[in-house]
């Protein structure tokens, strides 16, 4: 290192004995004392320490400073208890807090870690089982040690209280009450009675078993919400009544008006107002403080009182400290939650009556993360190497060399009053920065020549090099605090051992490695030994994040309310689906009328016993006396068909199999049904082996299926699919003629009414997209978008069928048309605007249409019904309104409500905007914005950024469950309706299709930019999804730009390129996307495709693939090649894991517990992620 960089590491107070120390996260002197014994520093007496160990009594107060004891040199409180304490022990005058919050503090000092590891940061949230494994109460009963707990909890909810992992409890979640009419001596003070408890366990133990007590009291803690705030006992009532307490040096209105102004409007601010905003005030307010305080001190004579009498005292060992410090009106605050000396420094007294001789007060910088250590190495037990922290007893002897000289500070809790902020304190300087605007607010006080942090250096040029290095010394803490991050070469979490093979392939003289190709072969031993070895790593590592639990509690009670489908009329039953809340499949209903009694028709539910059985179609008969049903297993596309008699519930012998990417389609007569189907595959390729061939058939009822009859094959054309529909007047079968994913078609039809008719191809040529309406007689009216790129409806009488006769009776308009519907006589047409739905009704004749009223801007759909049908239903949400149902009169045009869900939270805290980015040819793209209301957009939100860009498909605001609880917890959620997509028309579509694909791409890195040029968030906070075509983008994006995200989470994604196409039904996507077989679209394809553009070498972001044993549309195949290549290449501390869904498929029928589990582990990996809190 030269002399600048020798000086930088001077300014942050480290060196390199120091730093490379820290990262093992354990001391030289830690070292040294686990290679002795530990009487070196448990006794004088070597033989008594090794048969004693010392009980133990650890004492936190809340929100007590560091100067607000007798001791500290503070000549108005009175707390002589402790101050004996110090005097028959050590006081350390430099102990710190790492975060300066309750719950967090407290979850500190139980495990000995920064809250980035344990992941505590508000007050829902609680430690799990694993995590409580290894905190000093579990290691101390786990050694023999009876372990007590008394007083405020403060982690989590009353739930998860650990009652049980006590050897005795007596604790209470939430802040309690001073005065609590609930309990039976309600007139007593909390500190006292928590007092009482604690003497009462001393008096139940004996001599024979160590044991560990530890009292968290409430006091100092204000009652929040009370008029007098810091309710004491009434017996200290005259205590300090005569004293005239001095305001602090900085509980000035100049020190005030110096802060900025997110602070002079903070939380801490609105608190000053009802405690310090005038002398009065100020002066019952502290003395207030002091007599809760002074309450503790009474409990810790009453403790020593009991100790004595028990013969105990000398065996006994006290910690005495507090969670976090407080604003006693310095600097215009109260409170705490932020940077300054008085919010984050702490009393601190260790008092062991078995040394001779300590020293009476120690400099050192000692932490909340040290308690932990330092009370298992008094009990002779070596800390967890989780534990981050260091033992604080060698320092009551000597001094000890090498000692930290500097400390992470971390107060990343959301609250729109209570800016996010972290820092470094060194033993001469301050750093801080807040996460406010759309870049950190920086501030630096030199310590030394200014203790009370009045003058901020950050923004004197001479200090530049201070600031630039302490920038570089809190990134370095912050790596060090998170743990040592998941890697291949990191010991505590290895990667399955992936074996490379040497395979390659040539495309037109060109060699391309596939060293994983045999991770292809999903059934073989090996490839199932590393999904079960992949799973099991992930598992581990989303266990072990302490928020998951919380989130997936919050997702299953959010996601606990009554959901209804769209109801459909058949004959006079309506048919509908509902799902009570939580059920895993939604259960079919019928009903002789609408506000008759339903009957249970179907339920999926009792199909199998994880729920992977999903009714994935159903078409009752046109009199409703029969159903059509379809199920898929396990989440395949593969469909089983069955029919059942509605009156009787019960279901025919016979099973349509082997059908996939087909409806089916009731005669008029409803002697059968329509549908196309592919023939039955091979063993052993029912997931993997390519679809060809599709072919439509006939079933008659009561026949098996070997009987059907083959309507339309065309052995000439293996790629061609068939839709086949029965007109309303029964007249018609209407074909049509689908090739891949390509949106143009053909359009055929056969006369039903004479049975030696013969198909007549309609449209043929594949020229444009034409999707049959309705007809009336031989005039069929079709949506096409022939000389009208955004759709129009045209007519077509079939007995004269050229095209000069074709009429226009809904000519193009400026939005997209993404449906027709014929009900009552009239087309319901919904129209695209911005990517959010219009819809409006027209005359059969076409002219000018009526605006359906929707409920404000988001997405409709349904509008089904019949041709006589005076009423048609449909569902409206978007990303903060949940699918509300409507019935809509065509003929009047009155719009009532039918069924509106009741979810658990409130629609008005939440919005949605849109705004438009700009990509680098200039192009504008649309994006919707969603967010809590009263979120502070300071730059540093957490932020999910999700795209699609293909197959002509329109993302549209839909409500979410899963996105609503991302929102609860303080994330941005945003929508990039990118080219590709169906939001602008055929001509947005083909801007993002084959040698266009880049613009998708750089659509999508635009609005990353934007959101952060913008003071969304940072390319720290921002994470990228997006599912199949999207889990393609979210790839393709990660090797383009792996700078601009935080983590990526590439779903069911089409990782490979060059082969898609010779998978199942991955052929059909050439038409999107091209095919390695041209060579021009292959040098095209491998310039851009996911797995072929990760490079060794590289920092990617944080990822977690996910995909589904059974998904046999994007075969499972890409994910697996995908993240064994990711983990090989690379070289950042980020983690690279996959998630395997089993019994699953690519998304359609997932049950809802699988969807709850998912989604709260992606949760949980981006809160770690992100560091979200």
């Amino acid at each position: 290192m030269d002399d600048k960089g020798d000086k930088m590491a001077g300014i942050v107070g480290r060196n390199r004995e120091t730093s490379s120390v820290q990262r093992r996260r354990i001391s030289p002197a830690r070292y040294f004392l686990f290679l002795l014994s530990a009487t070196v520093f448990l006794a004088t007496s070597a033989s008594q320490a090794a048969e004693v160990r010392p009980n133990i009594i650890l004492l936190v107060t809340d929100d007590q400073r560091w100067d607000a004891m007798g001791c500290a040199d503070n000549p108005y409180i009175e707390t002589p208890h402790i101050d004996q304490l110090a005097k028959g022990g050590c006081r350390f005058t430099n102990m710190f807090c790492t975060t300066s919050i309750c719950a967090t503090s407290r979850a500190t000092i139980l495990t000995g870690q920064y809250a980035r590891r344990h992941g505590i940061w508000g007050f829902g949230e609680a430690l799990s089982d694993q995590s409580f494994a290894q905190t000093f109460p579990a290691v101390l009963q786990k050694n023999g040690y009876r372990t007590a707990f008394v007083g405020k909890w403060g982690i989590g909810r009353e739930k998860d209280l650990p009652k049980n992992k006590y050897s005795d409890w007596d604790g209470f979640s939430g802040q309690g009450r001073y005065y609590d009419s609930k309990q039976p001596d309600a007139k007593k003070h909390l500190t006292e009675r928590l007092g009482d408890r604690g003497v009462e366990f001393l008096e139940s133990v004996n001599s024979d078993q160590p044991f560990c007590l530890h009292i968290a009291f409430k006091a100092a803690h204000c009652q929040d919400g009370a008029d007098w705030q810091f309710q004491h006992s009434h017996r200290y009532d005259a205590l300090y009544e005569d004293v005239n307490i001095p305001a602090p040096n900085t509980a000035t209105a100049s020190h005030f008006a110096a802060l900025p102004s997110f602070l002079q409007t903070s939380e801490a601010r609105r608190r000053w107002l009802v405690r310090f905003s005038n002398e009065e005030m100020r002066q019952n307010t502290v003395k207030d403080y002091y007599r809760l305080i002074t309450g503790v001190d009474d409990v810790v004579g009453r403790l020593r009182t009991t100790l004595k009498k028990k013969g105990l005292a000398e065996n006994t060992v006290f910690v005495f400290t507090s969670d976090n410090g407080f604003y006693l009106g310095d600097y215009g605050l109260a409170g705490k939650w932020f940077a300054h000396e008085t919010s984050i420094r702490l009393p601190l007294v260790i008092y062991d009556p078995r040394r001779n001789e300590v020293r009476p007060t120690v400099s050192n910088i000692a932490l909340t993360i040290d308690l932990a250590p330092t009370i298992l190495q008094l009990a002779g037990i070596s800390p967890p190497e989780i534990m981050q922290g260091n033992s604080l007893l060698p320092l009551l002897d000597s001094a000890v060399t090498p000692w930290r000289h500097d400390f992470l500070y971390e107060h990343l809790f959301q609250h729109a009053g209570i800016p996010k902020n972290e820092g470094v304190r060194s033993e001469r300087w301050k750093y801080a920065r807040y996460h406010v605007g759309t870049s950190p607010y920086e501030v630096l006080y030199d310590l030394k020549s200014d203790p009370q942090e009045e003058h901020d250096l950050a923004k004197s040029t001479e200090h530049a090099p201070v600031i630039s290095a302490f920038r570089e010394r809190l990134r370095e803490l912050i790596q060090q605090a998170k743990g040592t991050p998941v890697s291949i070469e990191n010991a505590t979490v290895q990667y399955p051992k992936t074996r490379r093979s040497e395979h390659v392939d040539k495309y037109h003289g060109v060699e391309v490695a596939d060293p994983y190709r045999w991770l292809e072969e999903l059934d073989s031993p090996e490839t199932q030994a590393w999904v079960k070895a992949q799973n099991a790593i992930t598992s581990d590592y989303l266990a072990k994040i302490p928020q998951r639990r919380t989130i997936e509690e919050r997702l299953t009670k959010l996601w606990n309310y009554e959901r209804y489908g769209l109801p459909v009329k058949r004959g006079t039953r309506y048919f509908y689906t509902h799902n009570n809340g939580l059920q895993n499949q939604s259960v079919l209903y019928v009903t002789e009328s609408l506000d008759g009694e339903p009957r249970e028709l179907l339920n999926p539910n009792t199909m199998s016993k994880d729920g992977t059985v999903a009714l994935a179609g159903w078409r009752p008969s046109r009199d409703g006396k029969y159903l059509a049903y379809g199920l898929a297993a396990a989440g395949s596309d593969w469909r089983e068909w069955k029919i059942m008699d509605v009156a009787t519930g019960e279901t025919m012998e016979n099973v349509i199999k082997w059908v996939k990417f087909s409806d089916v389609s009731w005669t008029s007569d409803n002697a059968g049904i329509f549908y196309s189907r592919y023939d039955e595959p091979k063993d052993g390729e029912e997931f993997t082996g390519s679809n060809y061939y599709h072919k439509l058939y006939f079933h008659k009822l009561g026949t098996p299926q070997t009987e059907d009859e083959l309507v339309y094959q065309r052995q000439d054309h293996k790629e061609w699919g068939f839709d086949g529909a029965v007109t309303e007047d029964g007249r018609y079968l209407i074909i049509q003629v689908w090739r891949g994913t390509d949106p143009k078609s053909q359009l055929f039809y056969k006369d039903l009414s004479d049975k030696g008719s013969k198909i007549i191809e309609l449209i043929a040529g594949f020229d444009a997209e034409y999707s049959f309406i309705g007809n009336e007689g031989t005039t069929f009216w079709l949506v096409t978008d022939q000389d009208a790129a955004k759709r129009r409806v045209i007519s077509i009488d079939v007995a004269s069928p050229e095209r000069e006769h074709w009429t226009e009776v809904i000519a193009e308009s400026k939005n997209v048309l993404q449906s027709v519907s014929l009900v009552g006589e009239r087309f319901i047409c919904s129209y695209l605007q911005d990517a959010t739905t219009v819809a409006q009704v027209f005359p059969l004749t076409g002219g000018n249409g009526r605006v359906i009223p929707l409920p404000g801007i988001g997405s409709a759909s349904g509008f089904g019904g019949k041709e006589d049908d005076a009423e048609t239903f449909f569902s409206f949400s978007n990303y903060t309104t949940p699918t509300t149902i409507f019935r809509y009169n065509v003929q009047t045009g009155e719009r009532s409500l039918f069924r509106q869900p009741t979810v658990g939270y409130d629609p008005a805290d939440y919005t949605t905007r849109q705004v438009f980015c700009r990509s680098p040819d200039g192009t504008n793209v649309p994006m919707l914005i969603s967010h809590r209301k009263d979120l502070h957009l300071n730059g540093e939100v957490p932020t999910i950024l999700y795209g699609y860009g293909g197959f002509d498909i329109s993302l549209t605001p839909r409500f979410s469950v899963t996105n609503l609880v991302w929102m609860e917890m303080g994330g941005v959620y945003a929508v990039a309706n990118m080219r590709g997509g169906g939001e602008y028309g055929r001509q947005w579509h083909e801007a993002g299709m084959l040698t266009n694909k880049q613009n998708v791409f750089d659509d999508f890195i635009a609005a990353a930019e934007w959101l952060i040029e913008n003071g969304y968030t940072s390319s720290q906070k921002l994470a990228i999804r997006g599912g199949s075509n999207g889990g393609l983008l979210v790839g393709a994006v990660t090797c383009q730009r792996p700078d601009l995200f935080a983590a990526a989470i590439p779903a069911v994604g089409v990782m490979d390129m060059l082969r898609f196409h010779t998978f199942t039904i991955g052929w059909a996507w050439v038409s999107e996307y091209g095919s390695s077989d041209d060579p021009d679209q292959f040098r095209y394809l491998l310039g851009y495709s996911p797995l072929h553009n990760l490079k060794p070498g590289i920092s990617y972001p944080a990822t977690i693939v996910t995909t589904a044993d059974h998904d046999d549309r994007v075969v499972p195949g890409h994910s697996y090649k995908y993240a064994a290549t990711l983990q090989h290449c690379q070289a950042g501390p980020r983690p690279t894991l996959i998630r395997i869904e089993t019994s699953a498929g690519h998304g359609a029928g997932t049950p809802t517990s699988k969807r709850i589990a998912a989604a709260a582990d992606i949760f949980a990996f981006l809160v770690r992620e992100l560091e979200m809190h």
